[in-house]
């Protein structure tokens, strides 16, 4: 994966980027959690697109909305490190 390539640090015994996630263990935590999501349900979407479209259709749903999280937690991340990191650098 490429989230293994970025700088780490250890947090309370768990690697965690320096890149976005500095400091904050649980977004980046919740963020793996949305991709590793976003990745069954559009598997579990591409499984049962012929045999059960309904089906089908609740994976991508939940594929959709897992990406929309980690999009979310993202951005959530690199606002607060901004917020945290811009007082710093203003005199």
């Amino acid at each position: 994966m490429l989230i293994l390539q970025l700088p780490m640090t250890y947090i309370d015994g768990s690697l965690v980027p320096t890149v976005i996630f500095y400091h904050q263990q649980v977004k980046f935590q919740a963020f793996l959690l949305c991709i590793v999501g976003a990745c069954y349900g559009s598997g579990y979407s591409m499984l049962f697109r012929e045999s059960k479209p309904k089906i089908a259709g609740v994976g991508h749903t939940f594929a959709v909305a897992s990406i929309a999280t980690g999009i979310a937690i993202f951005l959530w991340a690199g606002c607060f490190l901004w917020i945290q990191v811009l007082p710093s650098v203003i005199p």
